[in-house]
């Protein structure tokens, strides 16, 4: 097994495309969505579900020429109405309605995009609760099977051999840890139980704004399956950057193999 295999590369019409299942988590506001977008190797599809996520795409768009397609997957329903904070309010009908979109969608994407991101994998996990149970609490732990076959497809189709040429990004909020009803003072995913190891690398980013003047921005590799060695390794500032972060985790690779784009546009 060489190199290109062992980064999950494959081959294409003689080129090598590796391509990487991530996960990116952070607070509000700490870059997420601008790494998984202007970082990551044209062209990309992004499955959106907050208007901000389009004006920062609209940005790259204009100011670096990135080739971007932007799906909103709440476009039929009131942003006010379907804010992450306010999903309780979201009827189960309009939860179903945009988990369907999401689902034929997100498929859709992988292996037609360069990169395909989910921005966030917080929101359509909340959505998904949504419209299987109708709430995002009390819901026993028996009932959470659907989910698990559900969110366990979604990443294996990243993973998959048919997946010749997708990197997948899914970007998540970070959220208080709870045990025994009290904080425990750090911080996890707010998403599905399983999201860390379904994934290939984890990546956290970060940002100061308490300090004078603003911190920098700055991204720790987390656990991952392709080089063990990587985990802990902080980038601050403008050494930030997708290639950056995939030859820290595969140093056999040249790192601009990863940035090699798909020579058949998405249709």
């Amino acid at each position: 097994e060489d190199a290109s295999q062992k980064a999950g590369g494959v081959f294409l019409d003689n080129t090598i495309y590796p391509r990487a299942l991530v996960n990116i988590a952070g607070l509000e506001k700490s870059g997420k969505t601008d790494f998984s977008l202007r970082h990551t190797p044209d062209p990309i599809g992004v499955l959106e579900f907050s208007t901000e996520t389009r004006v920062v795409a609209q940005k790259l768009i204009e100011e670096y020429g990135k080739s971007i397609t932007c799906y909103p997957m709440r476009e039929d329903i009131p942003y006010e109405k379907a804010a992450v904070t306010q999903l309780r309010v979201m009827s189960q009908t309009d939860a179903k309605k945009v988990l369907d979109r999401f689902i034929q969608r997100y498929f859709w994407c992988i292996n037609r995009y360069r990169t395909v991101a989910v921005d966030s994998g917080s929101s359509i996990y909340d959505i998904t609760r949504l419209a299987l149970f109708g709430q995002l609490s009390k819901v026993p732990g028996f009932m959470y099977g659907e989910i698990n076959q559900l969110w366990d497809s979604f990443f294996e189709a990243a993973k998959a051999p048919s997946n010749k040429i997708s990197n997948v990004i899914w970007t998540h909020k970070l959220k208080d840890e709870w045990l025994d009803a009290k904080k425990t003072g750090w911080l996890k995913e707010d998403s599905w139980s399983d999201m860390n190891f379904a994934v290939e690398a984890n990546l956290y980013v970060s940002r100061d704004y308490r300090s004078n003047p603003v911190g920098p921005f700055k991204l720790r590799i987390g656990a991952n399956r392709f080089n063990a060695a990587a985990a802990g390794t902080e980038l601050v500032g403008d050494d930030i950057s997708f290639v950056e972060v995939m030859s820290r985790l595969t140093p056999s690779l040249n790192p601009l193999v990863w940035m090699l784009r798909d020579l058949n546009e998405a249709e």
